[in-house]
């Protein structure tokens, strides 16, 4: 039976939240004897709150919150005697009675639930959990994830994102517990591993705590506000509704019983489920809100006039809504956008789809498409706000990059133009046609087909002369290509690296040609060695069941196929050593686009401004939470107001900060993406098999 009452309590506390003025202490109860503390309301009657908190609804940044409004959690002494007024305490379900303790820390004395007292001792083991109520940081039990798809929409709707908890029967499977261990640390680690295995629709109750604790400074301010603008020393007690939110009370049914005892099984009805029918209290009260959150006019000249940086985004996001249909739009004779054939068509897509996205983010972060200014301390909101100011600052280093490189290409047009000429006359005179010319004879002392060798070794440089002879043709109009790209600049260092890049691949495209000829006629050798070898074995291939079946063979099949097997295996090895050489040149090729698509990604996707808030202010990048014990100082207090406090555990809640490898999220993509593309085992068969890289599975 001992057992069986045995109830636990758990409090969250802000550690800035010890006053010796008495008064109420307000917060939310998500179940139990768990309590989110998130202040101390001192100087007002009971009544006056009571009435406070029950308007809190009606106020439109209360409404949008993920807690819902708080309530009265019970009564704090103060250093000093307390003779304040109380509620009926056989109608409350939680009435908290703490004071400070006789080591300078809050110290719970006694919980009220329906006129039952427990106090810490035999029947009650009590936790207070210290924490700092936060400002721009906030604390979540999982690392924050940075990768977020770039067509996401910013800042949805807090209510969407909370889900209240469900009415489930969990209060009597953690009032029975053991009582506390002599460490603190186990007594936190066993009830809070009951709590990550109770989640209820992806929400643990540490998670929803945390919730609670995020929004307790915002919170607090706006219980303040509504405080300061109402008279609660006029305030009727005989007019107070019974349904007010400020203390939850007894209801009909068999509630009515201690949440220690067996006849109480189910939990306390959330906060979130009381909903006031009063009618002036549904409607949004905008008397309360900031001039920014209630009388914000985006039609207004002078409020445009004062943010002229909104001007200049809402430009571009029109100039991107423009053009990105047109880019995307399918190219005639081709099929597909520009993006899916051109570096240069696929870098600016992407950089005028993050124009796009960058007017809406920054009028939500202003507050005008937002619900609200506040509660905007959470995983998403702050993911979203790091990779809105990384891509800006993102774009702003590629355009001072590339007005940088602009300046210098201007200047220099003909000494660039001639080491472009010098580098593609290395590559296709003295590699290209010398190569050819070699294996035109017995390269490496390989004896060759002389015929098939000849053709082969002709018919190639006769394509290099017709393409430079187009190469020749174009020179003339070198320098305006080289003042294009260089002005190309203006728009960031990636678009003239993406230019670039494409310009490389049409010079190099003859060479492209060279290799898919080559890996296409070597296929087909191989394919047709491997069907006369399968002849030879009374072998056939089967594309109905795709497979190798036994089979017969005429006589004249069989001299058939070893006259066929006979040449193609003796012209097999010239056309493998050209194979095997256009290979390695288109490896080259592919090894230069390679480095120019990791500048690109650099230049995109690096996380600078996440590593700048890592460096500075790592408190922002939440990577968890953890519970250290309080250590105990004691000081000298008057007996009759220490509270005995050695069955009560304290902690402190402290974030952890991400590991610093989370922020190269992307960078780990592709390299995940380029490892499991091209390993060395594919490439190898690949290379032997004569299909493209990428394509063997």
């Amino acid at each position: 039976a001992g057992m069986l009452n045995k109830v636990y309590s758990r409090v969250f506390w802000p550690v800035d939240c010890l006053s010796t003025d008495p008064g109420y202490i307000v917060g939310w109860n998500l179940r139990g004897f768990m309590a989110c503390v998130i202040g101390v309301v001192s100087g007002v009657s009971l009544a006056g709150l009571e009435d406070v908190l029950a308007r809190m609804p009606a106020d439109q940044r209360v409404r949008d919150s993920p807690t819902g409004p708080p309530r009265i959690l019970g009564r704090w002494t103060g250093g000093k005697p307390d003779d304040a007024d109380l509620p009926d305490l056989q109608e409350v379900d939680i009435w908290l009675g703490m004071g400070p303790g006789d080591d300078n820390l809050p110290a719970l004395r006694e919980i009220y639930s329906y006129g039952y007292r427990y106090q810490p001792g035999s029947r009650l083991a009590a936790q207070i959990i210290l924490y700092t109520r936060p400002s721009k940081n906030y604390f979540a039990t999982k690392p924050i994830d940075l990768h977020l798809h770039s067509r996401s929409i910013p800042f949805p709707s807090h209510k969407e994102a909370y889900r209240p908890h469900s009415a489930v029967s969990i209060l009597s499977d953690v009032a029975h517990i053991n009582p506390p261990a002599s460490s603190g640390k186990d007594f936190v680690r066993a009830s809070y591993e009951n709590d990550e295995e109770r989640g209820v629709d992806g929400d643990t109750e540490l998670a929803l705590t945390l919730r609670q604790i995020n929004c307790a400074k915002d919170m607090h301010e706006i219980l303040h506000q509504r405080i300061m603008t109402t008279d609660t020393h006029k305030f009727d007690p005989d007019q107070a509704s019974v349904s007010t939110s400020g203390i939850r009370r007894r209801g009909k049914g068999p509630g009515s019983s201690p949440p220690g005892s067996p006849s109480h099984p189910a939990s306390p009805p959330h906060p979130h489920t009381e909903r006031h029918t009063d009618t002036h209290e549904n409607k949004p009260d905008s008397a309360h809100l900031p001039p920014s959150e209630s009388n914000r006019d985006t039609r207004s000249p002078i409020w445009w006039a004062q943010r002229p940086w909104l001007v200049v985004v809402l430009v571009l996001h029109v100039i991107a809504h423009a053009i990105l249909p047109v880019l995307n739009s399918p190219l005639p004779f081709l099929g597909g956008p520009l993006k899916a054939y051109s570096t240069f068509g696929k870098q600016l897509s992407l950089r005028l789809d993050e124009m796009e996205q960058w007017y809406p983010q920054l009028m939500a972060r202003a507050g005008v498409r937002a619900p609200s200014a506040m509660w905007h301390n959470n995983h998403k909101a702050r993911a979203r706000s790091i990779r809105l100011y990384n891509s800006m600052w993102l774009v702003m280093n590629d355009i001072a990059l590339g007005v940088l490189c602009c300046i210098l290409l201007l200047g220099n047009i003909q000494p660039v133009l001639d080491l472009i000429e010098s580098f593609y006359w290395f590559l296709d005179t003295t590699l290209l046609r010398n190569m050819l010319l070699w294996l035109m004879g017995w390269p490496a002392g390989l004896k060759l087909n002389d015929n098939l060798d000849r053709f082969f070794g002709s018919l190639l440089l006769y394509y290099i002369d017709k393409w430079n002879l187009v190469a020749q043709a174009c020179s003339v109009y070198g320098p305006v290509i080289m003042r294009v790209v260089a002005l190309s600049g203006v728009c960031g260092v990636s678009m003239l690296l993406a230019l670039l890049h494409d310009m490389f691949c049409l010079l190099t495209l003859h060479l492209t040609c060279f290799y898919i000829a080559s890996a296409r006629f070597y296929m087909l050798q191989l394919h047709l060695l491997s069907s006369m070898w399968s002849l030879f074995r009374g072998k056939k291939y089967n594309p109905l069941k795709k497979r190798i079946d036994s089979s017969t063979f005429d006589l004249d099949q069989l001299l058939l196929g070893a006259v066929v097997f006979t040449l193609a295996m003796f012209l097999f090895p010239t056309t493998m050593i050209y194979y095997y050489f256009f290979a390695l040149v288109r490896a080259g090729t592919v090894s230069i686009g390679a480095v120019c698509e990791l500048l690109l990604e650099l230049l995109n996707h690096f996380p600078l401004y996440g590593l700048v808030i890592y460096l500075t202010r790592p408190d922002l990048l939440p990577g968890g939470v953890k519970f250290t014990v309080q250590r105990r100082n004691r000081v000298s207090r008057p007996p009759s107001l220490q509270v005995q406090a050695s069955h009560v555990t304290h902690l402190v809640l402290e974030t952890q900060h991400i590991q610093p490898f989370a922020l190269f999220f992307h960078v780990q993509q592709v390299l995940t993406s380029v490892s499991s593309t091209y390993t060395p085992g594919k490439i190898v068969r690949c290379f032997f098999s004569g299909a493209p890289w990428g394509q063997m599975k």
